[in-house]
């Protein structure tokens, strides 16, 4: 008798969490995540670097474009031999001016932006990293972005940045080491430097789409 008992209340149990797990829907069943993405409670969970109701589009996409960018005056400190004649290395390189500056794609990075001159791009183009829907970082690397007398001097850069809706800015620490032995002065005589020069700087770029 007890044995019978036992059983039906097994039974019973058995039947209800199979009815119960039967109702139970699965809110994934119609859900759809793209780009490596998850489904959780009907919610797409996205991969690193994409955003949207199905994980669709890239987190980098929206700022993509044609950028309007001012320059601010650079801070130098010289970092070899700095002043011949009152003279400072940075006192020689081109003033900052307007200029425009074109947002793109990294294809090796799905977390990869490039900061392109629009207008002549071998003269300022630089990779970043995205860390967050909005910020990124700038690694070093070197770039021809000063002149000096109309020669390109390579430019070691790295920094940090943010894009803010249609708005853009970045701080860079600029070193750059000029060798006046091979600059082409224009008169004979009137060199103020020798050999090679070293000079730190620090500028803040901004910019509207």
């Amino acid at each position: 008798m007890k044995s019978n008992k036992l059983f039906l209340l097994i039974a019973f149990f058995s039947v209800s969490i199979f009815v119960i797990q039967a109702c139970k829907k699965n809110k994934c069943k119609d859900v759809e995540c793209f780009n490596c993405g998850a489904c959780e409670e009907g919610v797409c969970i996205c991969m690193e670097g994409f955003e949207g109701e199905q994980c669709e589009d890239e987190v980098r996409a929206k700022y993509f474009g044609a950028y309007n960018m001012t320059p601010q005056d650079e801070e130098c400190n010289e970092i070899s031999v700095p002043i011949v004649g009152g003279i400072t290395v940075s006192d020689y390189f081109t003033s900052p001016n307007p200029y425009s500056l074109t947002v793109k794609a990294d294809p090796n990075n799905v977390l990869g932006i490039i900061f392109e001159k629009t207008i002549n791009p071998s003269e300022f183009t630089f990779k970043a990293t995205m860390t967050n829907d909005k910020n990124f970082t700038i690694p070093a690397q070197v770039v021809e972005a000063d002149t000096i007398l109309g020669q390109p001097i390579p430019t070691s850069i790295a920094g940090t940045g943010f894009f803010n809706g249609n708005t853009v800015s970045f701080d860079l620490i600029k070193q750059r080491t000029v060798d006046f032995d091979d600059i082409s002065w224009p008169v004979v005589g009137t060199i103020p430097f020798v050999g090679e020069q070293g000079v730190e700087c620090y500028q803040t770029h901004t910019g509207v789409k």
